[in-house]
């Protein structure tokens, strides 16, 4: 089994979800450009990936956002409150430590000769990982591996304690 192999297992032990397709798993990990790859190999950096798993995180905390607000019958909480939420959680050093909290790091495919994965590259692999498992699996997925890395705000926990499976719009 080769390096990148294991590494996506240790990932799904870590993140608790199974990739149906391993290479989505794998490009979530490849924090180096191909062109410094073996020839052949068609993988591709975890930026584009990781982008996707941005939105992806965003669209997750909005919805716990409004869930809350709707659960309360209370009038929508401010702007400042969601604002707070973002800039709090979707920042590469808070996504860098949850992933490095969790074990992240140890599953990161790094280029030869770099030895230690920076925050900018965890915080990029931990997004990649979000995108992969929506590509994957799609939003309960999702929702339980965000459960399951913490990875969420203080102000979304009574939120976060309720999620169900089934998405927001149902």
């Amino acid at each position: 089994m080769s390096s990148a192999m294991n590494k996506v297992k240790q990932c799904e032990a870590i993140i608790g979800y199974e990739f149906a397709n391993k290479a989505r798993g794998i490009e979530a990990l490849y924090a180096f450009p191909a062109y410094r790859r073996e020839p052949g190999s068609n993988l591709k950096k975890n930026d584009a990936l990781a982008i996707f798993g941005e939105v992806v995180l965003l669209e997750n905390l909005c919805q716990q956002w409004l869930r809350m607000n709707l659960s309360t019958g209370a009038c929508f909480r401010s702007n400042i409150e969601w604002t707070t939420i973002r800039q709090d959680v979707a920042n590469n050093e808070y996504l860098a430590k949850v992933g490095n909290n969790n074990g992240l790091d140890q599953c990161v495919v790094l280029d030869r000769g770099t030895t230690n994965v920076t925050d900018k590259t965890m915080a990029t692999c931990v997004k990649a990982v979000l995108g992969a498992v929506k590509f994957d699996g799609g939003d309960a997925a999702v929702a339980a591996v965000l459960r399951r890395l913490k990875l969420g705000h203080e102000l979304l926990e009574p939120v976060m304690l309720n999620i169900s499976q089934s998405s927001f719009f149902d």
